[in-house]
């Protein structure tokens, strides 16, 4: 798989837009009375079950919900959860698509990794048109760091570069495999700027800003 020059790129935060996607569930459940609070309590008590292989399930999440909001029936919720969840193509990053079809013309092989539910995070992929875009993709609810140490290894990696939004898990991954290269594509909505001045990596406002970056990190 690495014979080519190498992009491993993150999902959330890099290619689609969670923090929107979270925003607009938060503000829908307001209508319903449900807190922010709630709904992320029930989400994360609704996919976090790892003997369960279906992952996460919106009608799981909707019996939750109704068990704390009982003038709405589990029906209701769910019918409006999946609603919302069919419209995940929507939060993907307007410059995704052009960024990921460029670099698979230029002959980089492309490697998909997130974290989480990994059935939940394929459904996510699915519904957003990216995954024709990738080489191989891993979904897992470890580390970004142990991924990438059972992928790659103790071997060298010039020609590999790290795309990530998360300047805590660019800090451990730097740690752990610290001949890694990394980039970040920097989300406003969730770290300020100081957090990835302190990693050390280049980070970009856009996604076009990395790809120039890969092109030239690359031909070195």
């Amino acid at each position: 798989m690495f014979t080519n020059p190498t992009l491993i790129v993150d999902f959330d935060g890099t290619l689609w837009d969670s923090e929107g996607f979270l925003r607009e569930l938060y503000a829908v459940a307001e209508r319903y009375g449900i807190s922010a609070k709630a709904m992320l309590s029930t989400w994360e008590d609704s996919w976090s079950h790892p003997a369960r292989r279906e992952g996460y399930t919106a009608r799981r999440h909707a019996g939750k919900l109704a068990d704390i909001t009982p003038r709405y029936h589990e029906d209701e919720l769910n019918a409006w959860l999946e609603e919302h969840h069919a419209r995940m193509g929507d939060y993907i990053y307007p410059d995704a698509h052009l960024f990921l079809h460029e670099m698979r013309d230029a002959g980089y092989t492309l490697v998909l990794l997130s974290h989480g539910d990994p059935v939940w995070q394929r459904r996510k992929l699915a519904a957003t048109g990216l995954a024709d875009h990738f080489d191989s993709v891993q979904a897992s609810r470890h580390s970004k760091e142990d991924v990438l140490r059972d992928m790659i290894g103790d071997m060298e990696h010039p020609h590999m570069l790290f795309i990530n939004d998360n300047p805590e898990e660019n800090w451990r991954v730097s740690h752990a495999m610290p001949r890694l290269a990394q980039a970040m594509r920097m989300n406003s909505d969730r770290w300020p700027e100081e957090q990835y001045v302190r990693v050390g990596h280049p980070y970009f406002s856009t996604l076009d800003d990395v790809r120039q970056y890969a092109h030239s990190f690359f031909r070195g």
